[in-house]
């Protein structure tokens, strides 16, 4: 009977120590899980690097199509020309010569939405560009973006001598 009793006990024992085992290995487990929570979660950083790498990949994606375009000529096969890719700041240039009466060449035809650069190459004497319609003038050029549509007459923008008033030309911007 002492061995029974004896024995049972030490059951009850091993059974308390298994028990008190396994509920301190829950506790740990809790304040790991409750720290990982305060932190962000493991979660929820899972989900962040998820986020960031498909969006990394969208991107690696996105570039390598529009390089593949431009290699390919896919833009224009698109519909958009080139003139139309050009960056806003790039300048078109002319040069007109200016000289006692006249102007060569005496028009000018550019096309609307362009930076223009009209260089005046005075031969004789100071003549410059006077475009009153548009509101420009320059003795040595005009830098101006082509915004309107239609026929400027451009004039001289010194007087130069009895043939002055006749020194005109014509920008066109279509």
């Amino acid at each position: 009977m002492f061995s029974a009793l004896a024995r049972k006990q030490k059951k009850d024992s091993l059974f308390s120590v298994s028990l008190a085992s396994f509920e301190n290995k829950k506790l740990k487990n809790m304040s790991k899980s409750d720290n990982m929570s305060a932190r962000g979660g493991s979660a929820s950083g899972e989900k962040n690097k998820l986020t960031f790498f498909l969006a990394a990949i969208a991107l690696i994606i996105l570039v390598g199509v529009g390089l593949t375009l431009v290699k390919s000529g896919g833009i224009e096969k698109a519909g958009i020309k080139k003139e139309d890719t050009l960056l806003k700041n790039e300048v078109k240039e002319f040069t007109i010569d200016a000289f006692r009466f006249g102007h060569n060449p005496n028009t000018v035809t550019i096309k609307k939405g362009g930076r223009v650069r009209l260089n005046i190459n005075n031969t004789d004497t100071k003549h410059g560009i006077r475009i009153p319609d548009l509101g420009i003038s320059g003795n040595e050029s005009l830098e101006f973006v082509a915004d309107k549509s239609g026929e400027f007459n451009w004039y001289c923008n010194n007087y130069c001598g009895g043939g002055h008033s006749q020194m005109q030309g014509k920008l066109i911007i279509e």
